[in-house]
């Protein structure tokens, strides 16, 4: 059916090589009366993984043993030999489908054909040990692959309440909770210990109500197909870079030159702004000439030229020390690690 309760995405990421430094346009000025106010926009910040720079073609391996101790008891009781081959293969073809479609928002060259294979364990008891070094560089071998990622073990659980009437809403309502846990790992040939490991857990709800146009209704094999593509989705976006919210503060203050470029950023115009902040980097003034170097920071911040920003941030900290600089300057430094990173990851 395909229908999915949760909304992934509302618009598609941008990460290639141009967008990266193109810093999003101000998405507010709050606070427009007073000594400070806040603007506000988005930056890039790393993914969750670096693979190392040789790695240049990446393979997906599914390596969870095909087992009923992948389910909770409630689950198990008609999980025949034959059941159990259709529900593992709906797991793992859509985990590996949501992963596919997560890692897509952004355009990484060695992730764009990610070759699939399996090699199932044979137990449980060591579903959570490495994969044996024999088959990773088999697989390193024979399909020219510079890295891996293996999925190591799924558990999944389906569990579906009896029907019931809400009062509040007033009519019935039936809610399935899909609970999972699945280990992947990363290994790169030649290396002996994964690059990267991650465990993830999640709850997922699913309702169907009086209300719902019958289309809509889902059962046990939706949630199931569903519930393992977002996980798989969700372990996708932690390839890819992406955009977050920052706020910073821009001094006003009493004096005529603040008072005078806090006119032009209310009004968006940074330029004329910036052109009064640097006419007073070296007013007599300390504190004036402080808050002009930090506001200018700001501004050179969002044209991303991060290391201008941050000499003029700490030019400001030489003349007054302040807590508002002194944590800008902080992220100013965390953004240059994070560009280096970003550097790192797309190519």
């Amino acid at each position: 059916m395909g229908w999915n309760t949760f909304c992934r995405y509302s618009a598609q990421m941008n990460t290639t090589r141009s967008a990266i430094w193109l810093m999003a346009l101000v998405l507010a000025l709050q606070g427009c009366t007073g000594s400070k106010s806040y603007v506000s926009f988005e930056v890039m910040e790393p993914a969750k993984i670096t693979y190392p720079e040789q790695v240049q073609k990446v393979g997906y391996l599914t390596a969870a043993p095909i087992t009923v101790h992948s389910f909770p008891v409630n689950n198990r009781s008609e999980l025949d030999p034959v059941s159990l081959r259709i529900i593992d293969t709906i797991v793992v073809n859509n985990v590996f489908k949501g992963f596919s479609e997560g890692k897509q928002f952004a355009d990484l060259s060695f992730l764009e054909d990610v070759t699939k294979l399996s090699a199932r364990k044979r137990g449980t008891s060591e579903r959570r040990a490495l994969i044996d070094e024999s088959l990773r560089q088999k697989a390193f071998r024979e399909f020219d692959l510079d890295a891996l990622i293996v999925l190591e073990y799924y558990t999944i659980g389906i569990y579906k309440s009896p029907a019931r009437f809400d009062f509040m809403m007033g009519e019935y309502i039936q809610e399935f909770r899909f609970q999972s846990e699945l280990l992947w790992r990363i290994y790169t040939e030649g290396g002996e210990q994964p690059v990267d490991e991650y465990l993830a857990k999640d709850t997922l709800y699913y309702v169907n109500s009086e209300s719902m146009p019958a289309s809509q209704y889902v059962d046990a094999t939706d949630v199931l197909r569903d519930g393992s593509a977002e996980i798989g989705f969700r372990y996708g976006l932690r390839h890819i870079p992406k955009w977050k919210e920052v706020s910073r503060v821009v001094f006003r203050g009493s004096q005529k030159p603040l008072k005078d470029a806090a006119i032009h950023t209310d009004q968006g115009e940074w330029d004329k702004a910036a052109e009064v902040w640097t006419a007073n980097t070296e007013n007599e003034d300390r504190k004036l000439a402080a808050k002009a170097n930090h506001n200018l920071a700001i501004y050179f911040e969002l044209q991303d030229e991060i290391d201008t920003a941050a000499t003029y941030a700490s030019k400001a900290l030489d003349l007054w020390k302040n807590e508002y600089t002194e944590d800008y300057m902080q992220e100013l430094q965390d953004r240059v690690r994070e560009k280096e990173k970003i550097l790192e990851q797309v190519r």
